[in-house]
């Protein structure tokens, strides 16, 4: 996808990336989310 747009950068630079920002955005993500109730009703025939 890089290569794509005119970029050359190696797959350990990517995967630095992952290791460094994922806990943030998801941390970001969660702070976003309402807590949601599933409700499964139960019919007896």
């Amino acid at each position: 996808m890089m290569e794509e747009r005119g970029l050359s950068i190696a797959h350990t630079t990517i995967m630095r990336w992952v290791h460094q920002y994922s806990p943030e955005l998801d941390g970001a993500s969660t702070a976003h989310l309402k807590p949601t109730m599933i409700v499964e009703p139960w019919l007896t025939v």
